[in-house]
């Protein structure tokens, strides 16, 4: 997984930080959004291969910018958020979330979920490139 894209969209920055340290050390290029708006706009430019994205955010709310990716891309989304909620958890992950972690966390499971989200959306994608029918797969890269 090593160069894959991180976007770290936290108005905290010492919470920021302390993942983004995580992060870089397990080999991940690591962008930075303080706000909502930032992050749409970090998110169409540099196109990361994962959000971990803040619900409570200055500008845009952290909703409102998964609904904003959602509309564009299927980049997978981990909400990384003060707001414990089942109705806020469950909303999050209807509209498009693919993880959600409550507030305090441990920075190390944070990582093990981003490598586990990434895992699955990478396996989606060479899905993706196969067609099968019956007993017959096609693999479309090797056309």
């Amino acid at each position: 997984m090593s160069g894959k894209r991180i976007l770290i969209v936290e108005d905290d920055a010492d919470s920021a930080s302390i993942l983004e340290a995580y992060l870089r050390r397990d080999g991940f290029s690591v962008g930075l959004a303080e706000n909502g708006q930032r992050g749409i706009d970090m998110h169409r430019q540099w196109k990361p291969d994962l959000i971990l994205l803040d619900v409570m955010l200055p500008l845009v709310s952290g909703t409102d910018v998964l609904s904003a990716v959602r509309r564009c891309s299927d980049t997978p989304v981990i909400m990384v958020t003060a707001m414990g909620d089942e109705p806020e958890k469950l909303g999050a992950l209807r509209y498009g979330a693919d993880d959600y972690v409550v507030k305090p966390y441990n920075p190390k499971e944070v990582v093990a979920r981003v490598h586990a989200v990434l895992r699955r959306s990478q396996q989606n994608a060479s899905n993706d490139r196969h067609l099968r029918y019956q007993n017959l797969l096609v693999d479309l890269d090797a056309v």
